[in-house]
């Protein structure tokens, strides 16, 4: 993320007018600070990707008849891997909608395109109900929520306090029948602070975690 520098003059030599031009100057410029600061994009609340690769054809959700049909395959938005906060945002979109998928369709691979969290990746491979071939759950919903407008910065790690929910929906469909599973041990529910630091020209989601 770029850092702002004040350039202090190099003369040694001050006239009274310069050194009262230079001091009005220098408040005008902290007054200017918040202001510039407040411009930047306010980034709170649920993160969401734009953009989907709709070509499968008409989306149908999951009934307890059949699993969802043509889900939209999340595509990564073009600022993904810019060393900003809006790439950290993006990332952090296109992970939740990878997540989303992967429950929806069993498909696990655009999971790999992103660094998140090695366990966090277990578990979604893992639970991913199409892995069984006969069993798939209500549309699977993925949410993470972001509690500030921006990230902390400590060293070269980026801190942002958010939430992440993962909900199974209300039943699971297994071999032909539906259970009710409204009380998924597997929902979860729970703030977190994310961690994640920029390397090798990409964003690494270091935790999702409380």
């Amino acid at each position: 993320m770029r850092e702002d520098y004040f350039i202090m003059p190099t003369s040694g030599v001050f006239s009274r007018r310069n050194t009262l031009r230079f001091t009005t100057l220098g408040i005008l410029s902290l007054a200017v600070i918040p202001t510039l600061t407040a411009c930047g994009k306010d980034y709170q609340g649920e993160v969401k990707l734009d953009s989907y690769d709709e070509s499968a054809g008409s989306y149908e959700p999951a009934t307890k008849e059949h699993p969802a049909q043509n889900v939209p395959k999340p595509k990564k938005p073009q600022d993904i891997n810019d060393d900003s906060t809006g790439g950290l945002y993006s990332t952090l979109a296109f992970a939740a909608a990878a997540m989303q998928y992967a429950l929806r369709t069993g498909d696990t691979s655009y999971l790999q395109e992103v660094n998140i969290p090695e366990r966090t990746k277990v578990f979604f491979m893992s639970n991913s109900p199409f892995l069984g071939g006969t069993t798939w759950t209500d549309n699977p919903v993925v949410t993470i929520a972001l509690k500030a407008g921006s990230p902390t910065k400590d060293g070269d790690t980026y801190t942002w306090p958010g939430h992440f929910k993962v909900d199974f929906g209300a039943w699971t469909v297994k071999d032909g029948t539906a259970t009710d599973t409204q009380n998924n041990r597997l929902n979860l529910d729970q703030d977190i602070d994310i961690k994640a630091k920029y390397q090798n020209n990409a964003w690494t989601i270091l935790s999702l975690d409380h």
